[in-house]
């Protein structure tokens, strides 16, 4: 049952996040400037980026451990700055960074 809930969130929870992240994005007013437009914008590309951070882990074992730390590091801290920015876009990408999180786990588990 435990990795049925870990498997729901990292291969459903980060896609749907990610999509519905960037769909929130792209649907913004465009006369919408300003610090919170530009952290979420932040959060939702951290977030994006901690994705291709952690497989690269996987297939470099040398620098594995270093990868997994910046990969787990730019997921947490693309959750935390789209709390700076617009409530209706940290939410997704908290579900897509929780989903990171549980597909690292997943990843680096025997």
């Amino acid at each position: 049952m435990q990795w049925l809930i870990i498997n729901l969130l990292a291969f459903v929870g980060t896609p749907v996040g990610l999509a519905w992240a960037w769909i929130l994005w792209a649907k913004r007013r465009r006369d919408q400037r300003g610090v919170r437009t530009t952290m979420s914008f932040l959060g939702i590309s951290a977030t994006t980026l901690s994705l291709p951070i952690l497989f690269c882990a996987r297939f470099f074992p040398h620098v594995s451990r270093a990868l997994d730390g910046v990969g787990l590091s730019v997921a947490v801290a693309g959750a935390l700055i789209s709390l700076a920015g617009q409530l209706r876009i940290a939410v997704p990408v908290w579900l897509a960074s929780i989903g990171t999180v549980m597909l690292w786990y997943g990843l680096t588990l025997p």
